[in-house]
């Protein structure tokens, strides 16, 4: 399985923080970015975004640019604070090869380095950052290996 974790792009911060969405800049550098990510992830089974309005409006950018197999999916288990465990549940459910998430910081960064088993505190993530898992047979916490950082500024 090949998990790509993507951090949702630039928002406004001049509302309630379930209701921020993508600011103009913010959709030019997701939409500038994509052929980048393409190079990497030519195919996606899922697109998983967390509900909140910045990660969906990103999500639909990346939805609507590759040729996903399925529906552009919502799940609160990609909201702030949201356990990995919930994550992990939610991958194990749907069983995709590839897969985007899109959600928050700084729970784009545990969630990697959850996934690789390091050391490190956190990851850097900027707006619209993508980092690239790679799973070797079950997927569990320690077991995946790193493939791709892009901090897509």
């Amino acid at each position: 399985m090949k998990i790509y974790i993507m951090r949702h792009g630039y928002a406004d911060n001049n509302t309630p923080d379930f209701e921020r969405r993508l600011t103009e800049a913010g959709r030019q550098k997701i939409s500038k970015n994509l052929p980048l990510l393409k190079q990497h992830a030519n195919k996606l089974d899922y697109v998983i975004s967390s509900p909140l309005k910045r990660a969906a409006d990103t999500a639909e950018l990346i939805h609507n640019e590759f040729n996903v197999e399925n529906e552009l999916l919502f799940d609160k288990a990609l909201e702030p604070g949201s356990t990995i465990e919930d994550i992990l549940v939610l991958l194990k459910t749907l069983k995709p090869e590839t897969v985007l998430l899109v959600g928050h910081a700084p729970d784009v960064s545990i969630l990697t380095l959850n996934l690789i088993k390091s050391d490190l505190l956190q990851l850097p993530f900027s707006p619209g950052s993508v980092a690239a898992v790679k799973i070797n047979g079950e997927l569990k916490l320690g077991t995946g290996e790193l493939n791709l950082l892009l901090p897509m500024e």
